[in-house]
């Protein structure tokens, strides 16, 4: 009896498993609802003469337009969406205006034929600047 129980046991281990793979196609893409995500914000060469509290009406300015993106699409379908504000170098002339954007990512849900699941992109072509 004792010999017979590991030869049961080996033999349930290398049977086939009746698994049942994830559905991989397009409908269930079109099903993963994806959300909003805010990023690091993208500060490069901030220019000295602008002051903190300008950087502050900035963000703010920018944030209303994150709230514009969410509210005209709220849950994004098969993809993900992450957000983040970009200020990016001096003004072109003295005490003027600094370069800012809002930046969106969209990243898309794929089918991995070889693990046969859905997987999230890390790479994108699709952007949204303003």
């Amino acid at each position: 009896m004792k010999k017979i129980i590991p030869i049961i046991f080996c033999s349930f281990l290398l049977s086939p498993v009746n698994i049942q793979a994830q559905v991989c196609n397009t409908v269930a893409i079109m099903n993963v609802k994806g959300k909003w995500t805010t990023t690091a914000e993208n500060i490069v060469y901030p220019d000295n003469t602008f002051s903190s509290t300008q950087y502050n009406q900035l963000r703010t300015r920018l944030d209303k337009i994150a709230v514009l993106f969410k509210e005209a699409y709220p849950q994004p379908v098969g993809m993900e969406a992450a957000w983040y504000r970009s200020i990016r170098g001096n003004s072109l002339v003295e005490k003027g205006p600094v370069p800012y954007q809002f930046n969106a990512l969209y990243k898309s849900w794929y089918c991995n034929q070889n693990l046969h699941k859905l997987m999230l992109g890390t790479e994108t072509n699709t952007w949204s600047n303003v």
